[in-house]
């Protein structure tokens, strides 16, 4: 299958708001590759960010864009961004989708090989590839994978999902794999009839992708890069923790766990019962693997007893994270671009020019 084929097959949402310095840089990126995909912009941004973004997205008339704007500012509303997305994802007439945020890059070899191997493999229903977080300090890039994943390749639903809900690991980064459109569509649509928070929404949304197909890994393709910042969505999305503290934990986690076994049902030999014991169980190692020997955690609970406004509580734990991650991190400086990406560096490459030209 050659990339002229695939372009036809794959599309790449990007939803906006309120940072036109970042749609211009992911839009610079794509309009460096060669394949040309179509991109679908939902732009909630303020009506003066909206005047830019038209500006911006008119400056690459050679590309493939449909830019949508007919959306309310959102202001971080999970329910809202929901929306945005399904409403983006019903002008998709592609078999394939991939989420692009606008702070994200999801390379064009990543979405070549992903939906290659999707189309020789109709029992999967997610593909990927390595994915890096990066970060601009004092001028300089910094970078580190993201978590190693795993395909999962069990034949039984009840296995597959117990496999990425029992491990924070194995979820993968924000932007999620190749999914195909229509299943995708629905996945988000479930997930918003029993969460109203991402992150319970994640937590529901890519278990609920096994229910319907394995996952597969592809370990030597660059898929994505996605830069840590003090206003990444993942920041402004409250904590567990804080679920916790305002009492609606439980009932947020009960409905996750309804929502999930009603569709492992409908895909797998077990009763109701037996679904609900299987993902509580899951759930459980979840938390507990997630909590254990952390320090944001802690730190989390410090914070929650000193009871902080929620937007001092998010300035004081983003540097935390921002400089627990630099440790980790690595530059360019000696390092072999070529053993992390193997052929994938060109996008590696490219990636860093746009960024580190947006801080000029």
């Amino acid at each position: 299958m050659n990339n002229g084929n695939i372009n036809n097959l794959c599309s790449i949402m990007i939803p906006t708001y309120n940072r036109p310095q970042y749609l211009k840089r992911v839009l610079n990126y794509y309009n460096e590759c060669v394949e040309n995909f179509k991109i679908f912009i939902a732009d909630s941004s303020e009506e003066s960010i909206k005047k830019q973004n038209k500006q911006i997205i008119e400056s690459f008339s050679k590309m493939n864009i449909l830019y949508l704007d007919h959306y309310q500012p959102e202001n971080n509303d999970y329910l809202c961004v929901m929306h945005k997305i399904l409403d983006m994802m019903d002008h998709i007439k592609d078999k394939y989708c991939v989420y692009c945020a606008d702070d994200d890059f999801v390379t064009p070899n990543g979405i070549t090989q992903s939906v290659s191997f999707l189309e020789k493999n109709p029992d999967f229903s997610v593909a990927l590839g390595k994915s890096i977080s990066f970060m601009i300090v004092d001028n300089q890039f910094y970078w580190k994978h993201s978590a190693q994943l795993k395909s999962i390749i069990d034949s039984d639903p009840k296995d597959r999902m117990f496999s990425i809900i029992s491990n924070p690991a194995a979820y993968p980064a924000p932007t999620g794999g190749i999914n195909k459109t229509e299943m995708l569509k629905m996945f988000w649509k479930e997930t918003i009839k029993y969460v109203n928070d991402g992150r319970f929404g994640e937590l529901m949304m890519y278990p609920l992708s096994l229910a319907y197909g394995k996952m597969k890994y592809l370990d030597n393709v660059f898929f994505s890069a996605r830069e840590m910042s003090q206003d990444s969505v993942g920041n402004a999305m409250c904590r567990f923790s804080d679920f916790i503290t305002d009492g609606s934990f439980d009932n947020r986690y009960s409905e996750v766990k309804e929502g999930l076994a009603i569709h492992l049902t409908k895909n797998s030999k077990i009763d109701i019962d037996e679904a609900k014991y299987v993902i509580e169980r899951g759930l459980k190692e979840f938390f507990k693997i997630a909590e254990h020997g952390q320090l944001i955690p802690k730190l989390n609970r410090i914070l929650i007893n000193m009871k902080l406004p929620n937007k001092i509580d998010g300035v004081v734990r983003t540097p935390y994270r921002l400089v627990s991650r630099l440790k980790a991190g690595d530059s360019l400086e000696g390092y072999d671009i070529n053993r992390c990406f193997h052929d994938n560096f060109g996008d590696f490459y490219k990636i860093k020019k746009w960024v580190m030209n947006d801080i000029k």
